[in-house]
């Protein structure tokens, strides 16, 4: 794109002083394509990427970014080019992205500490403190440490990036490890998937990390508390609701704190979009609106109304259009109950008993909804139904109409399903969510014989415990939820293994629940950029480490000042 951009400029300099549109149409532009004077496209192309990024200069070290540290928009920046695997459904699949080219280390250090002198004045002022690095398979190389290192020294001088948004790469598992050391657990660790079934692994053309790396992945990611993270798409060919299903479990109950899951988007460009394997597979798609992707603009003095259109596969022949329905409404119960640790003392109870996570995610899946859980499911079912467009030049003629492209931007139309749920969810129904959860793991217990007193006044505790720590966190802040308890989670939590009868209270304790000022600051930041409406909310959800703003439960403020003193130990979490 660079190259083929500055050739256009290029070629314009060097006639500007008796320019003619037929000779400068003449002939293709390297790296562009265009059409002659009669309309003919003509196009002429290198077949290879730009070997030396650093030849590329740094808007950033030239000042042009200045004027985008407003507090509201993030910084982005990429180290490494090109991806050495060939999955069917990237774009970097091609083989054109094969060989890896990168910037200079003394280019990414300077850049991250120019950025960081920024973020610094701009977190100072109420924004946002994070980083998005666009690398495919950040921490899988050396060159990935030493790019940690520069982030660390940021972090000590300029306490930036509270959170780096990344794809990390699915080899080389023990160097991505160490780069999230280096990082202080700010960044977030994937174990993407995709999938785990062979069958349709072969038909995608992808390898992939083993269940037992996967789970050994999670565990680390957990000692230094890191952002842990597995990738799941739904519809690829070959899947079925049975294989997806499986792929879930395998991933939930391989301990990840975040399970993404994702729809099959049809990229031009890549062979999973080509009409062989269309046919081959019997896919069937749809069209809609990209989140956030849409609006008024001027162009050439005119008013224009663009919205840009993803096309998503929406059944095979190995999944129907019904399976795909039943599995976004895992999805949504993935993102509600196992996902971000809303539900994560409830998760570990789970684990300490030896049952399995999706056992309860399935339970959670058959168990016949009620009340504001089944308003909150059947809403979103009929959303997701609703979405989906038959031709896109419909989709088109749509947002054309008057009020429409208003409906988006109000966020009446257009949002992300998952997060948009997921915020309605936390905001108002949190005692409705606690309720299906006991009633589920009540289930999970029996069905395994585990269903004893101690064990069933406990799941009251832990469940009383985890509603609180999710109240009032984007609304109402100033209200501390309480809960009773009889036995000491807290301890639970930061020990898991002791038996429940030591962790039992001498008399039941009445526990307040709060906001330390750090998670407040990231809360009223959060708010600020993006507002508590349930969409703004649903953003705020896919930009912060949800984990870490929930609330603590605590006895008094030196109870609280002791778990912040244990948890942040060099010993933690091998107490």
């Amino acid at each position: 794109g660079e190259i083929g951009f500055v050739n256009i400029i290029q070629k314009m300099l060097d006639t500007k002083e008796s320019f003619n549109k037929e000779k400068f149409l003449s002939e293709p532009i390297p790296n562009c394509i265009s059409r002659n004077i009669d309309g003919k496209i003509q196009y002429a192309f290198a077949n290879e990427q730009i070997k030396k990024l650093d030849e590329i200069p740094s808007p950033y070290l030239e000042g042009k970014m200045d004027e985008f540290f407003d507090g509201k928009l993030q910084p982005v920046i990429q180290t490494t080019r090109g991806c050495p695997f060939a999955c069917t459904f990237c774009v970097e699949g091609m083989s054109y992205y094969t060989k890896i080219y990168r910037n200079k280390q003394e280019k990414t250090q300077s850049e991250l500490h120019y950025i960081g002198s920024k973020m610094q004045e701009v977190k100072n002022k109420g924004g946002r403190n994070d980083l998005w690095l666009v690398d495919s398979n950040f921490g899988m190389y050396n060159e990935d440490l030493e790019t940690c290192k520069s982030i660390a020294e940021c972090q000590t001088k300029y306490h930036w990036p509270e959170y780096l948004q990344c794809d990390t790469g699915k080899n080389n598992k023990p160097r991505v490890l160490d780069a999230a050391r280096l990082v202080k657990g700010a960044m977030r660790l994937s174990g993407s998937v995709q999938t785990l079934d062979s069958g349709v692994l072969n038909n995608i053309k992808r390898s992939n990390i083993s269940g037992d790396d996967l789970m050994q992945l999670a565990v680390e990611a957990a000692e230094i508390d890191a952002d842990s993270r597995s990738e799941i798409i739904l519809a690829l060919p070959g899947e079925s609701l049975k294989s997806h299903f499986q792929t879930i479990k395998t991933v939930a109950d391989s301990g990840f704190n975040h399970v993404n899951t994702y729809q099959l988007m049809m990229l031009p460009g890549t062979e999973i979009d080509s009409p062989e394997t269309r046919e081959k597979y019997g896919m069937e798609t749809r069209f809609r609106i990209l989140p956030r992707c849409f609006g008024y603009f001027e162009v050439l003095g005119k008013q224009v109304i663009a919205a840009e259109i993803e096309e998503v596969c929406i059944s095979t022949n190995t999944l129907s259009f019904e399976d795909y329905v039943k599995c976004r409404k895992m999805h949504l119960l993935i993102h509600i109950y196992h996902n971000d640790g809303l539900f994560g003392t409830a998760l570990e109870f789970i684990k300490f008993l030896k049952l399995s996570p999706y056992r309860w995610l399935k339970l959670l899946f058959e168990e016949k909804m009620t009340g504001g859980v089944n308003e909150l499911f059947e809403k979103y079912e009929q959303n997701t139904r609703q979405e989906l467009w038959l031709k896109r030049e419909e989709l088109i003629q749509n947002i054309q109409n008057p009020g429409i492209v208003d409906s988006y931007i109000s966020g009446e139309l257009g949002y992300n399903l998952l997060f948009v749920h997921k915020a309605i969810a936390m905001s108002r129904f949190v005692p409705e969510l606690k309720k299906f959860a006991k009633l589920t793991i009540e289930k999970l217990l029996s069905e395994n014989h585990k269903d004893t007193q101690e064990n069933m006044d406990f799941l009251n505790d832990v469940l009383n415990y985890d509603a609180s720590c999710i109240s009032n966190i984007f609304k109402n802040l100033d209200k501390t939820p309480q809960a009773t308890i009889h036995y000491d989670i807290q301890k639970f939590i930061i020990q898991k293994n002791i038996p429940l009868s030591k962790l039992r209270l001498e008399n039941p304790t009445t526990i307040d629940f709060l906001l330390d000022n750090e998670q407040l600051d990231i809360i009223k930041r959060s708010l600020d950029l993006y507002t508590s409406s349930d969409m703004g909310i649903s953003r705020i959800l896919t930009k912060v480490f949800v984990k870490k703003i929930l609330r603590t439960g605590t006895l008094d403020k030196n109870s609280l000042q002791k778990t912040e003193e244990i948890t942040n130990s060099a010993d933690w979490p091998y107490l």
